[in-house]
């Protein structure tokens, strides 16, 4: 949660000081981390509506999951496309699939690291009901 709330307090500054406008390659660590963060917090919703971890297969999770992810990605391109639009339609429509190219590796990051969590709690879990 900490790190959520310093990525959004950099953010805002960023946003203030115009850095997105002067150094342009800035928003893409940004949207990576942003992939990263909200694909953890995917793990956690599929996890809180699938109790039971053993039928929950690699497959079906890493869909949710992504599949969830992606779709903040998109509705995040929306608003930037129609409320920010800078420049002519070419450049709009490469940064647009950029953007979505650099979420989509965050949220392969996000996932990974929580599915490889969940398993190392799963893991452990298992040996105490040993």
């Amino acid at each position: 949660m900490v790190i959520t709330y310093g990525f959004w307090f950099l953010y805002v500054y960023v946003l203030q000081n115009d850095l997105f406008y002067f150094h342009p390659w800035i928003d893409i660590p940004f949207h990576i981390g942003g992939g990263i963060i909200i694909a953890l917090l995917m793990v956690l919703i599929v996890l809180f509506r699938h109790s039971d971890l053993e039928i929950l297969t690699l497959r079906h999770f890493w869909f949710q999951a992504l599949w969830g992810t992606m779709m903040i990605g998109v509705v995040w391109e929306y608003y930037e496309y129609w409320f920010k639009l800078n420049g002519s339609a070419v450049n709009v429509t490469i940064d647009t699939l950029s953007d979505l190219l650099n979420d989509f590796i965050g949220a392969t990051i996000g996932l990974a690291v929580g599915y490889g969590l969940v398993k190392l709690f799963e893991r452990k879990h298992t040996q105490v009901k040993k």
